[in-house]
């Protein structure tokens, strides 16, 4: 459930985005056809982003949190370091739950409009016209609606002595506008928290109204005749969600679209304004803070298996974790390991120091700061890149360097165990995050790797066997 709520905020961010670009550029021309293909594309566009490779990529490659320190304003034995504002697993774990409340509703909701849509059309009188199944209604509240191959409305609608009722929906129909409207629901039940998706909605439906008006108006009819119809109708109880309705709400947009000019084929293209939209919210969701909450909603799990469980308990005082830094040529550099058993612990250029050696370092021999949190017993973990140059203060170095060499290892890779050598052969390219298990009085170090999704774990000609 957490890698779905990640993936429909990322998803639900280009929705909002496009929807913005739609309605400024787009939604008052006079080319319904083409506009309901632009907001069909939006809805592909919102779908399919946020599993494209190079984005979804781009997203792991920030969404582990660092926090680089600036060194050109430090004292001369004091090193300000920067402020920790982790996530805790916590929040992730009660937005999952209201998400997943949340979507149980909207699903409910869009369940019993399908009952009611489909009791009302097995109850009524049914009559074939070609391709077309009418559907008389006995109760006179209900506005005509079509849906799927059938046109439900009452018997006096039926009986009227002009067919604009008819050709109307049947425009629907031949459009598959119900289609439409089952991918707009689909939004609505996984979206539920995002405005911008009922909002499309209401722009599909005007854009599927918009499109049978002018069929009838093509159709040689008296279109005051027909606006009056219009009016009468608005009255009447819509159908909700599902199914296209006569009187839909925007009855006064729809009357005045029928006397405007059909929009200049040069309007197609204000399509373009997608571009810039696509990359606001490519930017917005691969920025590093949004990237790192929606990474950790897509890790957290609600209900820990046995695994989980066992490594909780290993880690409640202690997590090492590798830092993976990169030089200027984007390949893989170096390995930092970061030991959080004391409250704070130092590494120095892959030597481990105690906290307190922190007031001792040359500032001016730092290059790169990163500070991480353990939030299991709120530790910190502070790893100092530097130039290799007179590290300390005084002229004798510090003697305090801790010995974590562990006597066994484990490695774990996306749930399966592996010999310890074959870490030499995994893709550092493929890698996510690297969690370190020290059991400080065992003398075991247990690795754990998470890959990213669709990439090769290992080397170019590396095959190995799990064990």
């Amino acid at each position: 459930m957490g890698q779905l709520l990640s993936y429909t905020i990322n998803s639900s961010v280009y929705l909002a985005i496009l929807y913005i670009m739609y309605k400024w550029f787009i939604a008052d021309k006079n080319n319904p056809g083409f506009n309901r293909h632009v907001i069909l594309a939006i809805y592909i566009a919102a779908l399919t982003a946020p599993l494209l490779p190079g984005i979804a990529s781009a997203a792991n490659n920030i969404a582990e949190p660092a926090f680089t320190g600036n060194i050109q304003n430090m004292g001369t034995n004091n090193i300000a370091l920067p402020q920790d504002t982790g996530i805790k697993y916590g929040f992730a774990a009660i937005a999952i739950c209201m998400y997943a409340a949340g979507t149980a509703l909207a699903l409910a909701a869009s369940l019993f409009t399908y009952i009611r849509l489909v009791r009302l059309i097995r109850g009524g009188e049914k009559a074939t016209t070609g391709k077309y199944t009418i559907v008389l209604n006995t109760k006179q509240k209900e506005a005509p609606f079509s849906w799927f191959k059938y046109i439900v409305l009452n018997k006096a609608d039926y009986n009227l002595p002009n067919s604009y009722i008819l050709t109307h929906e049947k425009s629907h129909i031949d459009h598959r506008h119900w289609a439409d409207l089952v991918l707009a629901e689909a939004f609505i039940i996984l979206q539920w928290f995002n405005p911008a998706a009922w909002l499309m909605r209401e722009e599909l439906k005007t854009v599927h109204e918009y499109q049978a008006d002018a069929t009838v108006v093509k159709s040689g009819c008296d279109i005051h005749e027909y606006q009056m119809l219009l009016i009468k109708k608005a009255a009447g109880a819509r159908f909700p969600s599902l199914a296209n309705s006569l009187n839909h709400s925007k009855l006064k947009k729809r009357i005045t679209m029928m006397y405007k000019s059909k929009s200049r084929k040069s309007n197609k293209l204000l399509v373009f304004a997608t571009v810039p939209a696509l990359i606001a919210a490519y930017c917005l969701t691969t920025n590093p803070a949004f990237a790192s909450v929606s990474d950790k909603i897509a890790d957290t799990q609600l209900a820990p298996t046995g695994n989980d469980k066992d490594s909780e308990k290993n880690t409640s005082r202690q997590t090492t974790l590798i830092t993976v830094t990169k030089n200027s040529s984007g390949q893989p550099d170096s390995a930092s390991t970061i030991s959080e058993y004391d409250n704070t612990i130092i590494e120095i250029d892959g030597k481990q120091y105690p906290g307190s050696e922190i007031n001792r370092i040359n500032k001016n021999a730092i290059t790169q700061i990163i500070v991480k949190r353990n939030n299991a017993d709120g530790s910190k973990k502070i790893t100092l890149m530097t130039n290799g140059n007179n590290i300390w203060l005084s002229q004798d170095s510090a003697t305090h360097s801790i010995n974590t060499t562990p006597a066994t290892t484990t490695l774990e890779i996306d749930g399966k165990i592996y010999p310890k050598s074959a870490m030499s052969r995994v893709n550092p390219d493929a890698i996510k995050r690297i969690t370190v298990t020290k059991d400080i009085p065992n003398q075991h170090d247990k690795i754990t790797i998470k890959t990213k999704s669709g990439m090769n774990i290992w080397l170019p000609d590396s095959t190995v066997q799990n064990q």
